[in-house]
């Protein structure tokens, strides 16, 4: 099953007058294309529905195994319209019917310690938004409370970013699996860090000495923790009214070694402080953890929203991940640069943000979120003057077209 989404970002209206070409006119100057959307994921998709025209044009190709085109509507918003391709599928063929699912995700290769690493995503971080109410007696403001709603709000965020999550790495996180390749191939990476990665299961100290390289750099510190931003806060309506009514939303991305449970468990105990501190009470999910009652000075209320548990990590020790894996060697290697005889390592990475795959689990342990082609080198995704590098969008179509006829070949791994 190969997956895109049809849906797009919207464009601000008050952004239009910055793009070089019209957001929505798709046009090409020869080497890039324009437009909203075509690199998120209108590439992906185009080419995908362009490899199949091309086989059934051509006729040779006579598939045994059925070839699924699963494309969301709303990836960018709700992701229902995965949901009702999940319904339908499972409807249709059951679960864990799947040989593969191979949806959007990074492209082209990453050069890190001399090593050219191509790096499908195997796992998906969780996500939950935390939505959390103060209500407080209102009143005039010319005799106010020490600290109104909007005060103690803010003393409550001062605590939850004050307190981090605490990055973890295990073997449940793909990222190990390529640190192991890091070690294994890369010539110039420090004997030491080297060394503490092949004990890092092993060796406690050698495990922290590689958390503690993960986390200088903030692009690999969140692949081993779950991130806290706080993103939206309202309160207040008037200069001369205490506030009511204040809220804030916190969003996670929630580690392979967390989960929403111990997310929540974290922010229940830096709102249970706070409440204490001010003798407010407490409700979470619709539970009082604090009783309302008798609490003249208000209460904390928090709703969780858009849980996602982090999503199941395909294996990478099977003939699934060999085939797929070794064939996108074969496209950097032997296709998109057969002048060099330059050797590409195949990893496993983690997504820190979410496909439509969140809806696919059930129809089989091989989800794999990886675009075959060489981007853009500043595509401008989701942003003003969005292109597409029109030859990588020849690389998707040149390798699904090599691919589905591979992978036909094989029985069920």
């Amino acid at each position: 099953m190969l997956a895109a989404h049809q849906d797009v970002v919207p464009v601000p209206l008050e952004t239009v007058d910055q793009w070089t070409h019209p957001p929505f006119s798709g046009d090409f100057d020869g080497e890039f294309m324009y437009g909203r959307g075509v690199s998120d994921c209108k590439n992906l998709l185009i080419a995908l529905l362009s490899t199949v025209e091309l086989l059934l044009k051509e006729g040779d190709f006579k598939p045994q195994r059925t070839i699924v085109l699963a494309f969301g509507y709303d990836e960018e918003a709700l992701g229902q319209g995965a949901k009702h391709i999940l319904e339908h599928l499972l409807d249709k063929y059951g679960p864990d019917s799947f040989l593969q699912i191979i949806d959007e995700g990074d492209e082209g290769y990453e050069e890190i310690e001399g090593v050219k690493f191509i790096l499908p995503a195997t796992g998906e971080k969780g996500h939950l938004n935390s939505v959390i109410e103060l209500y407080t007696p209102g009143g005039h403001l010319s005799v106010p409370p020490k600290h109104t709603s909007i005060g103690i709000v803010a003393q409550l965020i001062t605590r939850i970013e004050d307190n981090d999550f605490v990055p973890v790495l295990s073997n449940a996180n793909p990222v190990l699996g390529q640190l192991y390749c890091l070690a294994e191939h890369s010539p110039r990476l420090d004997k030491e860090l080297r060394s503490s990665i092949l004990k890092s299961q092993l060796d406690a100290g050698a495990n922290e000495r590689v958390v503690e390289y993960l986390t200088r750099n903030k692009q690999t510190q969140f692949l081993i923790q779950s991130s806290q931003a706080v993103d939206i806060v309202q309160g207040g309506v008037k200069s001369n009214a205490l506030p009511e009514h204040v809220s804030v939303l916190v969003n996670t991305r929630i580690a392979v070694e967390e989960s929403v449970a111990s997310v929540v468990e974290k922010f229940k105990r830096d709102v249970w402080d706070i409440a204490g501190k001010f003798d407010l009470g407490f409700v979470l999910d619709g539970q009082e953890v604090i009783p309302i009652k008798d609490k003249p000075n208000g209460y904390f209320n928090y709703s969780l929203v858009e849980q996602l548990e982090p999503a199941p990590v395909s294996p990478t020790n099977g003939e699934s991940w060999e085939v797929f894996g070794g064939s996108l060697r074969y496209l950097f290697e032997e296709l998109v640069f057969p002048e060099t005889n330059d050797t590409f390592v195949v990893a496993p990475f983690l997504s820190t943000g979410n496909t439509d795959t969140k809806s696919y689990w059930d129809l089989t342990r091989n989800i794999y979120r990886y675009q075959p082609s060489i981007g853009a080198a500043d595509s401008h995704i989701h942003s003003i003057d969005e292109k597409l590098w029109f030859e990588g969008h020849l690389h998707i179509i040149g390798y699904y077209y090599f691919y589905l006829q591979l992978i036909d070949s094989y029985d069920d791994f």
